[in-house]
């Protein structure tokens, strides 16, 4: 999981700021830090219980065979119903497929994610 230039504010007041995260599967991560520094504001942006103000939302779409990396940008996000609540549920993801750049990999451009079950 990736997360890419994440922020949001509550009333003014900057919870997350230009967060990144990157997490590699099956790796386990702690955070720390002091009252008030974002952990459950990180937490809840996460699971889907909070939207953030902006980023991108950064991952993967695998099956038996194959797999292809997707993004969802930050104003395709902020529309969406629906958003996962973990690894290994079973979505139906609509989109346009493109070649990264960088890596000279497909990734498909995610414009709507649906829910089909347990993966």
């Amino acid at each position: 999981m990736n997360i890419n230039a994440i922020s949001i504010s509550f009333g003014g007041v900057k919870a997350l700021d230009d967060y990144h995260l990157n997490l590699a599967p099956s790796r386990i991560l702690g955070v720390i830090g002091p009252n008030g520094a974002g952990k459950t504001t990180l937490f809840n942006l996460i699971t889907g219980f909070i939207r953030p103000d902006s980023g991108h939302i950064y991952f993967s779409l695998k099956d038996a065979g194959a797999s292809i990396r997707c993004v969802i940008w930050r104003s395709t996000a902020r529309r969406l119903s629906y958003r996962p609540a973990g690894n290994g549920e079973a979505v139906q993801a609509r989109g346009r497929v493109s070649v990264y750049e960088v890596g000279g990999s497909y990734q498909l451009y995610v414009d709507n994610l649906e829910p089909v079950g347990q993966g």
